[in-house]
C-alpha cells in the first residue's frame, strides 16, 4: 500500500534514453512534495505529464492559464513553452516524462489530446499508478528499458480509459506559431526592462498595437497589456517563493517596475495579497 502523500519524501528517477529499437522510453518519474516554480521558455524536450497530488498549482502556456487541483493532470507535448507555480502551499505533484521515435504516434494512437487538463475518479487505478511505480523504484525495482517502455504505454492507456478532458486544450503548438513564439520569449527575456510595453512588443513583431491585440485574440483571452502584466506577476511570485533573500523592492525592479509602491499595489490587486503576505502564506518559516 502506498503511504499518504504527506509522509513521502521527494523522489526523482532518471533513465538513460536512446536505446536502439525501443519505440518509446521512460525518461523520468518522480514525486515532489513541495513543487518549486518552473519556467521553460523553450518547453520540455519530451512529453511531460504533471499531476497534482495535493494543494493546487497554476500552469501558464503562452497567454493561457489553468489551475491543477487534486486528481487533475496535464499532458504537455515537446517544445511547448510553459511555466507552473504553486497557488496553495505545499503543492505536491507527480510527474512522468517520456520520449522516443514512436512517442508521438503512440500518444496519437490512444487518442490523447496534449496540453489538455484531465481529471479522474479516485477509485480508478490511474489514481495510484505513478505512486505505485515510484515506490517500486524506491525499493530497487528498476526493471529494463522494455518494461519501462511498457509503463509508458500502461500510463497512456489508463489515461485513455479513465481520464476525462476538462474542456479544450489549454494551448497548442499551433497557438504558439512561429510568429508569436519568439515574442513570448522576447517578453520573458526583457521583463526587468520598465520600458517593455505594448508598443515595444508590437515593434518587435513589426505590427501596430491594434494588430498585436488581434493576434493575441486568436490564441487566448488576454490582451497584450494583460499578458505582460500577468508574466510580470508570475515572475514576481517565482522570485518571492524561490529567492527569499530578495526584498520586495529588489523584486519590483527585477519585474520591470520603477516604483515599488506601484508594484505592491498591482500585485495585491492581481493576487489578492501583498507580496509579503503572499510569501508568508506559501513559504514555511520553520
Amino acid at each position: 500500500m502506498v503511504p499518504p502523500a504527506d509522509r513521502q519524501p521527494k523522489a526523482h528517477f532518471n533513465f538513460q534514453t536512446g536505446t536502439p529499437l525501443v519505440p518509446v522510453e521512460l525518461e523520468a518519474l518522480g514525486y515532489n512534495p513541495e513543487q518549486e516554480p518552473v519556467f521553460r521558455s523553450g518547453g520540455y524536450e519530451g512529453y511531460h505529464w504533471l499531476q497534482t497530488e495535493s494543494g493546487e498549482g497554476e500552469v501558464t502556456i503562452g497567454p493561457r492559464r489553468t489551475v491543477l487541483a487534486p486528481r487533475q493532470g496535464l499532458l504537455l507535448p515537446p517544445g511547448l513553452p510553459h511555466s507552473y507555480i504553486a497557488t496553495s502551499w505545499p503543492w505536491s505533484t507527480r510527474y512522468l516524462t517520456f520520449r522516443g521515435p514512436m512517442a508521438e504516434v503512440l500518444v496519437s494512437s490512444v487518442g490523447q489530446p496534449t496540453s489538455a487538463v484531465f481529471t479522474w475518479d479516485h477509485r480508478v487505478s490511474l489514481e495510484t499508478l505513478l505512486a505505485t511505480q515510484t515506490e517500486g523504484l524506491r525499493a530497487g525495482e528498476w526493471g529494463t528499458v522494455w518494461s519501462r517502455s511498457a509503463l509508458v504505454y500502461q500510463f497512456l492507456t489508463q489515461l485513455r480509459d479513465h481520464g476525462r478532458p476538462l474542456g479544450p486544450p489549454v494551448g497548442t503548438i499551433a497557438d504558439l506559431d512561429e510568429r508569436m513564439g519568439p515574442l513570448f520569449e522576447y517578453v520573458e527575456e526583457h521583463l526587468a526592462d520598465p520600458d517593455l510595453g505594448v508598443d515595444s512588443m508590437a515593434g518587435f513583431l513589426g505590427v501596430s498595437p491594434r494588430q498585436l491585440t488581434d493576434l493575441f485574440g486568436k490564441v487566448g483571452p488576454l490582451s497584450p497589456y494583460q499578458y505582460l502584466k500577468d508574466r510580470r506577476m508570475n515572475r514576481a511570485r517565482q522570485l518571492l517563493l524561490g529567492s527569499r533573500e530578495l526584498g520586495v523592492k529588489e523584486i519590483s525592479f527585477r519585474v520591470g517596475f520603477r516604483d515599488p509602491s506601484h508594484f505592491i499595489q498591482t500585485f495585491r490587486h492581481t493576487v489578492g495579497k501583498s507580496p509579503d503576505q503572499f510569501r508568508r502564506a506559501l513559504v514555511p518559516t520553520g
